[in-house]
C-alpha cells in the first residue's frame, strides 16, 4: 500500500535494449565479501527498510519487539527543526533524521499512513517546561553509536544518555544510563501519555505520579492517522525511587502528581549514577490490564537483561524455522532480514487474561485463542499470510478466528483493521482470501462456517458492514462502472479474485451451487477488457469505455497502478490465454512486459523517488507477474526474472527495500522466492521458481521440508525437479504434496530446459 499517490505519467524509457537479463543474474552479482552468519538470529539487520526515498522508502521500524508482540517499542525521529515529514515518519522512524523525539510503544511497520507512536518515553538531562508537550523532548543522537538487533534497540544521545530498549509481549523495558557527572536530580524521564506520530491528533488523557511506588500510570485517547480513535492505557514501574516530578496538561506544567486534558504529559526525575530501569505495560482495556499485564510480563522475566534474553530466545525460535545453507552471506543476511519483517504483524491485542477491546466497542473475552490485530490484507494476502499458514499454523487459526470475531462484532469482514476498529483502507475482499486459503491448506481451528456466511454476504449480498464498494453493478453488469465508483478496474480484479478464492473454499466445504456461481463471477472482469487497446479499461454502466486511457498512467479506474501492472491481476491464466489470442499470445505480452521493464530499468532508474510504469516491485498489484510464465507451463521466463528482481531490489541497510513493506508483505516475497516456491493466493497451489540456497530445511509442524540446489552457481534455469526422489514434471506443487515434510530437489543451469514446459492448467 503506497502512502503517497505520485501521480506521474512515466511514458517508456528512450533508451537501452530489450534483451534479457544474463543467465547468471541473481545467482553470482553483487555479494561482495559479505561473510555467512553465525545464526539466523545474527542475520538480521534490523535497519532495512528504515530510509530511501520517495516511492522506495520501508516505513519500517528498528525498535524493539517479540514476534507478534503487542509492545513493538522503537524511537520516533524528527528533523533538527522538529518536523515530520508524512511520507518519511509511517513507522515514526527515519533513518536519516538527526533527532530522537523519544520511544514510544506502539508501531506499525511499513505502512502507508503514520500508525500509532502512542505512550511516549524520553530520556533527558535537567527539566525544563518547555519540554513539556509534543515533541519538545526531542534532542541529537549519535548516528554511530545505534545498534539492533531482533528484540533490542541501543543508541546515544549527544548529552551521553544510553537509551537501551527490549520487550515482552505486552511490556516495554527501558534502560536508560546518564553519563558521569550528572547530577542527582537531572536524570530525567518524560512520558508523554497522549503521544502519536505526525498528523495524528490527542483528544484526552490522563496521567498519574505515586513516588512511593516508583510508579506513573494513566491512558491517552488519540485521533490516529488512520482515521480512528484510539484508547490506550499504560503503568509505568521504575527501578529506583523518584526525588522530584510534574505534569503538564495542554502546556500548564505544575509540581502535581495528577493532570488531565487534552494533552498531557508527566516528567520524573532521579539520582544520578546507576542505570535506571523503567517496566511499562500497555493495554487496550484499562488500567488493570496496563497493570496485570506489566505484572505477568515481569514474572515471566524480571529485569532488563531478562527480558532481552527473554525475546531474544523467541526470536531465535522465529528465526530457526528455516536453516539455510550456501547461497551467499549476503543472500543469507537479506533472507533472514525479511523472515524477521514476516514475524513482526499481525499484532498480539489480548491482555494476559485473555480480554481485548471488541469491535463492537465492548470489552471481549477470547477465551483459548488470542485475539490479533493489525492486518494490512490487500497487501498481506499475496505473500505473508500464506508464509504465516506454512510455518505457524496454530497462529493462522488464531488470526482467522480474530478476522471472523471482527465480522461477527462489526458486522462484516474487514479489510484493514487497526487496533479495535476498521480503517476501511484499500479495496477488494481480501480477508476472504486469507480465510479461505488458510482452510484449503489444513487450518482448521476457527469458525469455518461463520467465515463461509461472512464471506457469502460480501460477495452476493445482502451488503453486510465493510461491503463492497459497487456490488450492485458488480452483481448486474460484471464488473465495477467507472462513472459510479473509483479505481473500478481495481475493484472488479481484486473481486474477481476474492471470489475465486471463496469458490475454492466453497468447493472444499460441499457447497457446489455456490461455488460454480462463483466460479463464474470470479471470471467476470473479462468484461473489462479491451481489444481496441489490450488492456483492461475502464467502463460505464452503459457499457461505453472511459475516454482516457494510456498504459503507463495511473488513470482513475486503477488503484496504485496502471494498466500494465493491472494486466497480470487475475487468478486464472485461461483468462489471460482467451483474451490474448492463446497461450503464445499472453507468453508475448508478458515477455514484452518485462522487456520493457529491463528497459526502462537501465536506462531511467527511478527507483529512488518514483514508481516504475511497468514492473513496480515497490507496491503489490503485480508482484506475482514472474510467475505468471510458469503458471502459463513456460517456467524458463520465471526462472530468468525472479532471480533479477530478488537482486536488483533488495538489499541490507536502510535503502534495503524497494518500497513500503506493509507490514511485511515485500519481506515475505523474498523469503518465498528465495526458497524456489510461490502461493497463488486464495488457493493450495505453489509456483515453482529459482532457489537462492543451495539447502533450505524448513522445520513445519509435521515434518522438515528440506529444499535443494545443485549447481546453483551454473544459474539459474531449471533442468530437473524431485519430490521425495520422484520426478515432477509441471512447474507447480499442491500444498499437500509438501504440508508434511519432504525433499524437493532442483538441478539448475545455465540454459533453459524443457523441465515444466507443459499445456496443462492449474486451475
Amino acid at each position: 500500500m503506497l502512502g503517497l499517490t505520485l501521480g506521474l505519467a512515466l511514458g517508456p524509457a528512450a533508451c537501452g535494449d530489450d534483451s534479457a537479463p544474463p543467465a547468471d543474474a541473481g545467482l553470482d552479482g553483487g555479494d561482495g565479501d559479505v561473510p555467512y552468519p553465525e545464526s539466523p538470529y545474527d542475520a538480521v539487520d534490523v535497519f532495512v527498510g528504515t530510509g530511501a526515498l520517495g516511492a522506495g522508502v520501508g516505513a519500517c521500524y528498528p525498535g524493539a519487539s517479540m514476534p507478534f508482540s503487542m509492545v513493538k517499542l522503537s524511537p520516533d525521529t524528527s528533523t533538527s527543526a522538529g518536523g515530520m515529514v508524512q511520507f518519511y515518519h509511517y513507522s515514526g522512524y527515519y533513518y536519516g533524521d538527526p533527532m530522537i523525539v523519544g520511544f514510544s510503544h506502539t508501531h506499525m511497520s511499513g505502512i502507508g499512513v503514520p500508525g500509532y507512536g502512542n505512550i511516549r518515553v524520553t530520556p533527558v538531562t535537567g527539566w525544563t517546561p518547555e519540554k513539556a508537550g509534543p515533541l519538545k523532548a526531542r534532542h541529537r543522537y549519535v548516528k554511530e553509536s545505534e545498534t539492533g538487533a531482533p528484540g533490542f534497540y541501543g543508541v546515544t544521545f549527544e548529552d551521553g544518555i544510553r537509551a537501551e530498549l527490549t520487550v515482552g509481549e505486552r511490556t516495554g523495558y527501558h534502560r536508560y544510563t546518564w553519563p558521569q557527572g550528572t547530577q542527582d536530580g537531572d536524570a530525567v524521564v518524560v512520558l508523554h501519555a497522549t503521544a502519536t506520530l505526525v498528523n495524528g491528533r490527542p483528544l484526552a488523557g490522563e496521567v498519574q505520579v505515586n513516588p512511593a511506588e516508583s510508579r506513573v500510570h494513566g491512558w491517552g485517547l488519540v485521533d490516529d492517522q488512520q482515521g480512528e480513535d484510539f484508547h490506550i492505557w499504560f503503568d509505568a514501574k521504575f527501578d529506583r525511587p523518584i526525588l522530584s516530578f510534574g505534569v503538564w496538561a495542554d502546556e500548564e506544567v505544575s509540581g502535581d502528581a495528577t493532570a488531565d486534558g487534552t494533552d498531557v504529559g508527566a516528567w520524573v526525575s532521579f539520582a544520578a549514577g546507576e542505570p535506571l530501569t523503567i517496566t511499562l505495560g500497555i493495554s487496550w482495556v484499562d488500567a488493570e490490564g496496563a497493570l496485570e499485564n506489566r505484572l505477568d510480563d515481569e514474572a515471566q522475566a524480571s529485569g532488563f537483561d531478562a527480558a532481552h534474553s527473554r525475546a531474544r530466545a523467541a526470536w531465535e525460535s522465529a528465526l530457526g524455522r528455516i536453516e539455510l545453507e550456501g547461497g551467499s552471506g549476503l543472500r543469507q543476511r537479506i533472507f533472514y532480514s525479511a523472515l524477521y519483517h514476516s514475524y513482526l504483524h499481525p499484532t498480539l491485542f489480548t491482555d494476559a487474561d485473555g480480554r481485548y477491546a471488541g469491535f463492537d466497542g465492548q470489552i471481549q473475552d477470547a477465551g483459548d485463542q488470542a485475539f490479533y490485530t493489525d492486518f494490512s490484507l490487500w497487501d498481506t494476502y499475496r505473500t505473508l499470510h500464506p508464509l504465516l499458514t506454512l510455518l505457524e499454523p496454530d497462529l493462522t487459526s488464531d488470526l482467522a478466528q480474530s478476522l471472523v470475531r471482527m465480522a461477527d462484532q462489526w458486522g462484516g469482514l474487514p479489510k484493514w483493521p487497526m487496533a479495535n476498529a476498521e480503517a476501511g483502507s484499500m479495496i477488494g475482499s481480501p480477508a476472504a482470501i486469507v480465510l479461505a486459503e488458510a482452510y484449503l491448506k489444513g487450518v482448521q481451528g476457527f469458525d469455518v462456517s461463520g467465515a463461509w456466511a461472512h464471506m457469502l454476504a460480501q460477495a452476493t449480498g445482502p451488503l453486510p458492514a465493510g461491503s463492497r464498494g459497487g456490488l450492485q453493478q458488480y452483481l448486474d453488469l460484471g464488473y465495477v462502472a467507472s462513472d459510479i465508483d473509483g479505481g473500478s478496474v481495481s475493484k472488479t480484479q481484486e473481486y474477481n479474485w476474492a471470489d475465486f478464492a471463496i469458490a475454492n473454499l466453497g468447493e472444499a466445504l460441499g457447497h457446489a451451487a455456490e461455488a460454480a456461481s462463483l466460479r463464474t463471477q470470479s471470471r467476470s472482469g473479462t468484461a473489462l477488457w479491451d481489444d481496441g487497446v489490450g488492456f483492461f479499461r475502464g467502463r460505464r454502466t452503459d457499457g461505453t469505455w472511459e475516454p482516457s486511457f494510456e498504459a503507463s498512467r495511473w488513470e482513475d479506474y486503477y488503484v496504485e497502478g496502471n494498466a500494465n501492472q493491472h494486466l497480470w491481476l487475475t487468478p486464472y491464466p485461461s483468462v489471460l490465454t482467451e483474451l490474448m489470442g492463446g497461450r503464445t499470445g499472453a507468453l508475448g505480452r508478458l515477455d514484452e512486459f518485462w522487456g520493457d521493464t529491463l528497459e526502462h530499468w537501465e536506462c531511467c532508474d527511478l527507483r529512488l523517488w518514483a514508481p516504475s510504469p511497468y514492473y513496480w516491485h515497490g507496491n503489490e498489484p503485480d508482484i506475482h507477474a514472474s510467475y505468471y510464465f510458469a503458471m502459463l507451463g513456460r517456467p524458463e521466463g520465471t526462472q530468468r526474472w525472479v532471480p533479477w528482481v530478488r537482486d536488483i531490489h533488495y538489499s541490507l541497510g536502510p535503502e534495503g527495500l524497494p518500497g513500503n513493506d506493509d507490514v511485511g508483505t515485500l519481506s515475505a516475497w523474498y523469503v518465498w522466492t528465495a526458497l524456489g516456491l510461490y502461493p497463488w493466493a486464495g488457493s493450495d497451489l505453489y509456483v515453482l521458481g529459482t532457489p537462492a540456497f543451495t539447502r533450505a530445511v524448513i522445520h513445519l509442524d509435521s515434518g522438515d521440508l528440506i529444499i535443494e540446489a545443485t549447481n546453483l552457481a551454473a544459474g539459474p534455469y531449471v533442468q530437473a525437479v524431485t519430490l521425495d526422489g520422484q520426478p515432477i514434471s509441471r512447474p507447480w506443487l499442491r500444498h499437500q504434496e509438501i504440508s508434511s515434510g519432504g525433499t524437493l530437489s532442483f538441478t539448475l543451469g545455465a540454459e533453459p530446459s524443457a523441465w515444466g514446459v507443459t499445456d496443462e492448467d492449474p486451475l
